[in-house]
């Protein structure tokens, strides 16, 4: 049996104080954050996947826009396991600001950042 854990948030979602999502060692060991409503990070986001294909960390977001700036830190670790944040729609056109820092990190063949109904690229099980 593989294990896999999923939260999910009904309503929205403002990262704050951090938060890490790490895929597992065997084939479908996902680690799934799904939020219902709107998702913010001003803090630090840092989603790995694991060390297997089928073994993703994902943040589905799919409910909510993209926002237009990024803000906080988006680090995304997609070697085999693969790691993916869904927007389910608006456009990224900007990483930070005069008045909020942000970054984006993505490393590895399998590390996503999407907008839109993709559900392709990301989905490794």
């Amino acid at each position: 049996m593989t294990a896999s854990t999923t939260v999910t948030v009904t309503g929205s979602f403002n990262n704050t104080g951090g938060l890490g999502l790490w895929g597992g060692s065997a084939a479908g060991a996902q680690a799934l954050l799904l939020v219902d409503g709107a998702f913010d990070n001003t803090s630090g986001l840092g989603l790995f996947g694991g060390s297997v294909a089928g073994a993703q960390a994902l943040l589905d977001a799919s409910g909510s826009a993209a926002p237009s700036t990024l803000t906080g830190t988006f680090e995304l670790q997609g070697d085999t396991g693969g790691a993916a944040i869904e927007y389910g729609s608006g456009a990224i056109t900007a990483i930070g600001n005069a008045t909020a820092a942000g970054s984006l990190t993505l490393n590895g063949a399998n590390a996503f950042m999407e907008v839109g109904a993709t559900k392709g690229s990301s989905e490794n099980s």
